[in-house]
């Protein structure tokens, strides 16, 4: 499992959203995607930093989060959850 840090230019509302979508569809590895503005380095830990602790919009975020279903995402059956619960 790894990040992956994308720099780009959003030229319409969502496209860094389809961007995190496509990273997320191409390959089965990736934990987070980190989608920035293209002034920032992506090979530089310190802006990137910098850039997530200034330039993040939690207000604007997603109500729905992009999930990746890999190994370290448990059962997203519902039922089952509810049967683990009941069963404790």
């Amino acid at each position: 499992m790894y990040n992956v840090r994308v720099a780009m230019r959003q030229r319409y509302p969502g496209e860094a959203r389809n961007a995190i979508a496509a990273v997320f569809a191409s390959t089965a590895d990736v934990k987070h995607v980190f989608v920035v503005d293209e002034d920032i380095d992506v090979y530089d830990d310190a802006q990137i930093d910098l850039a997530l602790a200034t330039r993040f919009q939690a207000e604007s975020r997603p109500r729905r989060p992009i999930r990746a279903f890999g190994p370290s995402v448990p059962s997203l059956d519902a039922s089952a959850s509810a049967r683990k619960a009941a069963s404790i």
